[in-house]
């Protein structure tokens, strides 16, 4: 099942990496927007431990893909706690809803989950009356951060990354922590 979930997710992918850019449209009746809302299983996921896949499984998430990226995506890895640590992080679906999900040092026993937001608030109208899903996660580094955020730079040192969580084509934000504080600092615009 996992197999042809990913099948038919990535041939998804495929064809509406192909489209062009998505962009709202005002009021716009929002009827069937998750029938193009890809998503992936997580024991699909190359790489990501078993012990992160069977925990998502288990509690019903799957991996939303955005439109503007045909690789799998939404699932990264990288120094999120301190310089050197192993963090996973992954954008985590379930029924209409998404959320951010830290796994510090890739155990299932630290998790920190974000607040879930609407899966519909990130699908945007297309031209031929499509839809793209646009949210989607990556890593940034301290020197990124410490561009986007002068005015705290001076206060804070940004020594190890980032999670900077977007939408497509447009703004971001990002998800700093240290010493068990999570800090939302300014993106990209």
């Amino acid at each position: 099942m996992a197999r042809f979930l990913l099948l038919i997710s990535l041939a998804l992918t495929a064809r509406y990496a192909q489209k062009n850019p998505c962009e709202p449209k005002a009021g716009y009746l929002w009827l069937g927007w998750d029938v193009a809302l890809v998503r992936v299983a997580p024991s699909a996921v190359p790489g990501l431990p078993s012990n992160i896949s069977g925990w998502m499984e288990n509690r019903g998430y799957s991996i939303p893909q955005s439109y503007c990226d045909s690789t799998l995506h939404n699932v990264i890895v990288g120094s999120l706690a301190r310089e050197g640590s192993s963090d996973w992080a992954a954008l985590c679906s379930r029924a209409d809803s998404s959320r951010l999900v830290i796994f510090w040092d890739g155990s299932v026993d630290s998790v920190t989950e974000l607040p879930m937001l609407s899966d519909e608030a990130f699908s945007y109208a297309c031209e031929g009356r499509e839809y793209g899903y646009s949210r989607l996660i990556g890593l940034i580094d301290g020197e990124g951060i410490a561009d986007h955020n002068h005015a705290v730079s001076d206060s804070l040192a940004f020594d190890h990354q980032g999670v900077e969580e977007g939408i497509c084509e447009k703004g971001s934000s990002v998800f700093y922590w240290r010493n068990g504080k999570a800090f939302e600092l300014a993106g990209a615009d």
